[in-house]
């Protein structure tokens, strides 16, 4: 855990002694950070992926959509980032990859559509299938950003 912490500390630039008490879901936290930068994908615990959809492309996003229809994602997400004991430690955007999904929501979309507001299309892992994530290669380990 500590060879993490240190792996973590090089990429983000971040120097600071090791907090006193680290918790069980921080120690997990770093173990998984270390494996995204050493270019290993990390599979998400959940077997749902939401993606807010602006509403103004809400009719556009459903014309490419076939609810109950499987099919892959991936998709850019925000930066991935670690807590330990007070400190924050940004890695930088990841890449998402679901390969095999199912849209379960188009209703509810085409509904909210009307509101105005931003809503979540959500996508289910298919049985046997997981998400998984990946650190951008612009986030390249142990180069401080």
């Amino acid at each position: 855990m500590i060879t993490a912490l240190d792996r973590l500390q090089t990429h983000t630039g971040q120097r600071f002694p090791v907090p006193p008490k680290i918790t069980a879901a921080e120690r997990a936290d770093l173990l998984l950070a270390a494996q995204l930068l050493d270019g290993q994908a990390i599979a998400l615990t959940e077997n749902v992926l939401a993606i807010t959809v602006k509403p103004e492309a809400i009719d556009a996003f459903l014309q490419g959509q076939h609810e109950g229809m499987p099919g892959a994602i991936t998709a850019l997400g925000g930066g991935y980032a670690v807590t330990c004991g007070e400190h924050r430690m940004d890695l930088g955007p990841v890449e998402i990859r679901a390969p095999q999904v199912t849209l379960v929501n188009a209703g509810e979309m085409r509904a909210a559509a009307e509101t105005g507001a931003p809503v979540k299309a959500r996508y289910e892992c298919l049985p046997g299938n997981r998400i998984d994530i990946r650190l951008q290669p612009s986030a390249a380990p142990d180069e401080p950003r």
